[in-house]
């Protein structure tokens, strides 16, 4: 019997294309094609000190709008890290993870200048996101459920699927992400609180 030498070459492909989803969206959790051909580049807001921030809570904030909120409150955090994302800055994402989380976005992209191209090319579609709601596991450990914007190449809006949530843990003073984000499981948002809608 033939054996078939091309699957392991496809199976090959396939860890690498959902370790390469893994890798950018641990936030998002959207799919992005790494073959996206429209590429977006802006300029880099300075760093606010709004570390409270309590207007990130509900808000629907796009990308233009993103900022280096801090981390002193899991909503803020989570906008820190997309900052990063979205402006390429590897060492403030890295910051923005647990130790767990660091090593293995550390694996995955090797140095800064690979995730710098990888993130500037694939957060091109981004459009924006909003935080939903929050559940409070722990005094130091809180989900959120947020959803994002995405658009394809024409300008439309693309259909993500469901809402996200996730992971984030305080350690010391600092909220950081902690694992990848999943999808919103049934049944979620009982014992959550829904992010109060703050004005635009």
């Amino acid at each position: 019997m033939r054996r078939n030498t091309s699957s392991g070459g496809l199976k090959s492909g396939a860890v690498k294309s959902r370790r390469h989803a893994r890798t950018l969206f641990i936030i998002t959790g959207a799919v992005i094609l790494a073959s996206i051909p429209v590429y977006f580049v802006f300029k880099l807001q300075e760093p606010d000190d709004t570390r409270s921030t309590p207007v990130i809570q509900g808000r629907h904030i796009l990308k233009a709008q993103l900022a280096n909120a801090g981390n002193a409150t899991p909503e803020a955090a989570m906008e820190s890290s997309l900052w990063a994302m979205a402006g390429g800055d590897y060492d403030a994402f890295i910051a923005s993870l647990t130790p767990q989380m660091q090593d293995k976005m550390k694996a995955a992209f090797g140095d800064p200048k690979k995730f710098a191209d990888e993130t500037k090319k694939e957060m091109a579609k981004f459009k924006g996101f909003q935080i939903l709601a929050r559940k409070t596991l722990s005094d130091d450990r809180v989900e959120l459920k947020f959803h994002i914007d995405i658009l394809n190449t024409n300008g439309s809006p693309m259909n993500t699927g469901s809402d996200r949530t996730q992971l984030m843990v305080k350690l010391g003073d600092a909220w950081k992400i902690a694992g990848d984000t999943k999808s919103c499981r049934a049944g979620w948002d009982q014992g959550s609180e829904p992010e109060p809608v703050a004005p635009q």
